[in-house]
């Protein structure tokens, strides 16, 4: 198995609540990275845009600073009209926190409650609560301010893009791990305003990596590793590419009912198309991009563009990462085989990891 098997597969399938649960049976004693997580990409019914972000995972192993247990808020506001999205704003609404040495909780924090029918991971004030195809996030993780009470739907199968569960259990692998397009609803309570989302999108993440946690100084290396998700109501996509390696790409599209799966990393790009000096960290970051994906099925276009953002670093102990969470839009066009164009004016959350200093003999 190499690095890169670790993160990116091809595989589709259902969610059965038995994947949602610990699996601490899983952990050999050496890396073990156990994750489970939402984003919310919506429009409130009062114009704002809103990316959020809420994760709660526990880690240890050579590459992280401390064993710990995490949870992790995030949330970028901004109400712009269509000119101002052209351009970044550094006066977007943002609360994060989760991501500093001082947050992080001791190895046994986090409480999992499993039932028959449904799971809840807590944490710090937090609860993410799971019965396929439906979730939670309610709470109000401490010292944030920021109050959450969200329901998700799934809209697609799963994309078991670190591989299959049953493979982890069998041991034929040690890795596992899927991400699902899901639509969204309720509220958001920060600054004494309360945001209500009657219909957004979403995604749910779940990600176990047992024995083998692979270096991400490493392949966040380069240009970084670029993770997007873009949703309408016809349409989603997901794609995440990293700039270092071979195979370093994995996405997928949904149209409809229909599910089409990248199979060739090298039928895929996402280049950046304009840059931003960030007058918060210093460094200069990509906010536009020309993201594609080839599959037999048709070609997606998207022309992606950013105009809020959170920045943090994410400290390994091989090194550090620079962390950029994007509120976003896109024009979006699928091409199908025979000509036929579908146009869509899509939502995009993005991530964008990339490595600022890696100390090579770290991990030895």
């Amino acid at each position: 198995m190499t690095e890169n098997s670790a993160i990116y597969g091809t595989e589709t399938g259902p969610i059965p609540l038995a994947i949602e649960k610990a699996l601490r049976r899983n952990d050999d004693g050496v890396g073990f990275f156990n994750d489970y997580g939402f984003v919310v990409r919506a429009k409130a019914e009062t114009g704002e845009d809103l990316h959020f972000w809420s994760f709660i995972y526990e880690q240890k192993g050579p590459e992280v600073i401390v064993d710990c247990d995490v949870v992790q808020t995030l949330l970028v506001v901004g109400k712009y009209n269509d000119e101002e999205k052209q351009f970044m704003h550094p006066n977007a609404l943002t609360v994060n926190k989760g991501q500093n040495l001082e947050d992080y909780y001791k190895r046994g924090t986090i409480k999992i409650e499993e039932g028959a029918e449904h799971v809840k991971w807590m944490l710090g004030g937090i609860t993410h609560h799971g019965a396929p195809p439906n979730w939670r996030v309610t709470g109000e993780q401490e010292g944030t301010g920021l109050k959450v009470d969200l329901s998700f739907e799934q809209k697609n199968p799963a994309f078991y893009h670190c591989g299959l569960f049953e493979d982890l259990e069998a041991k034929k692998r040690k890795n596992a791990g899927y991400i699902v397009h899901t639509t969204v609803t309720g509220t958001f309570e920060v600054d004494g305003k309360v945001l209500k989302i009657a219909k957004g999108y979403g995604v749910h993440e779940r990600i176990q990596q047992a024995g083998v946690v692979p270096d991400r100084t490493g392949y966040m290396a380069g240009r970084g590793l670029t993770w997007q998700h873009g949703f309408s109501d016809n349409l989603s996509f997901w794609l995440m590419r990293g700039d270092i390696g071979k195979g370093m790409s994995s996405g997928m599209i949904n149209i409809g009912d229909k599910q089409i799966i990248l199979h060739d990393p090298t039928s895929s790009g996402c280049e950046e198309a304009a840059t931003w000096i960030d007058p918060v960290s210093r460094l200069v970051v990509p906010y536009q991009w020309r993201t594609w994906i080839r599959a037999k099925e048709g070609t997606l276009e998207a022309k992606i563009y950013a105009y809020g953002r959170s920045y943090y670093t994410w400290i390994r102990r091989g090194g550090t990462l620079v962390v950029n969470q994007f509120l976003a839009d896109a024009d979006v066009t699928f091409t199908y085989p025979d000509g036929t164009v579908l146009e869509e004016k899509c939502m995009v959350s993005i991530e964008h990891m990339r490595t600022l200093y890696r100390q090579l003999n770290s991990l030895e």
